[in-house]
């Protein structure tokens, strides 16, 4: 990082967005039917087809996203469900974080974070850290039933007050959404306008028949860039932290 992406996290996101070298392209390995624009009042599905109208699977086969993709059964996601790890989770786990660690996304991270003082400077006691930052359970409805990465990767459903929270991860929308688990509903109605292809979407669904009113993703990024941006923010220690990635002016929200 540079002097000046020291002192301002929003130019170390745009340099991290820079870095992204395994972001997928619209158009050429996924694409989008957007279908329709509506109000977040509005509850009603507007949407007849899926999200996705394709996507190019052998992406998923790069190191980092089969890492990631690995992960997704790990977890049961009705809150107040205790979750546990085994063995082979344990793995699949530091297997990840082995994988994202060797890319520039994550190095970069690293580096403004030890640089900027907000972590430990060896990699490894990092690399610790963002163990317990993602994976260490803690209780949300019950003991042990939510995670950092659970909530933010793949999502958690309260089937007492049928909603939906967390599931941020276009990844996981997309293969939720193939199962038939997923209806999406329609896209939010946005005050900016962009004329390339979105890589920023806030949508409404419902998931397993619990809706998600308003939810907000990035589409097409890869693994290693959600995890560096994200882990930067919380480590940063702010609850709002605005940043420009690519043509979006998006506000991470984290709750260190």
């Amino acid at each position: 990082p540079s002097k000046e992406e020291l002192a301002d996290i929003a130019l170390a996101a745009s340099r991290l967005w820079d870095l992204d070298r395994n972001r997928l392209t619209r158009g050429v390995e996924y694409d989008l039917d957007i279908q329709c624009e509506k109000s977040p009042h509005d509850h009603s599905d507007q949407a007849e087809r899926p999200l996705f109208k394709f996507v190019d699977e052998g992406v998923f086969q790069k190191p980092t996203f089969k890492s990631f993709i690995a992960l997704l059964d790990n977890y049961t996601a009705t809150l107040g469900v205790a979750d546990s790890y085994t063995q082979q989770e344990l793995a699949e786990m530091a297997r990840f974080l082995a994988t994202v660690m060797d890319t520039a996304c994550m190095q970069y991270a690293y580096e403004w974070l030890a640089r900027n003082k907000k972590v430990p400077a060896q990699q490894d006691k990092f690399v610790a850290a963002l163990h317990s930052a993602w994976f260490d359970l803690y209780r949300r409805k019950a003991k042990n039933d939510s995670s950092g990465f659970e909530h933010v990767f793949l999502g958690e459903r309260d089937d007492e007050k049928q909603t939906v929270s967390g599931l941020h991860n276009w990844i996981q929308l997309y293969f939720e959404e193939k199962a038939g688990q997923l209806d999406y509903k329609g896209k939010m109605r946005q005050k900016q306008r962009y004329a390339d292809a979105e890589q920023f979407l806030t949508i409404q669904f419902e998931w397993h028949g619990q809706e998600k009113f308003i939810s907000s993703s990035l589409i097409g990024t890869s693994p290693e860039f959600e995890m560096a941006l994200l882990t930067m923010c919380f480590f940063n220690g702010q609850e709002d932290t605005r940043v420009t990635l690519g043509q979006h002016k998006v506000n991470i929200k984290c709750y260190p």
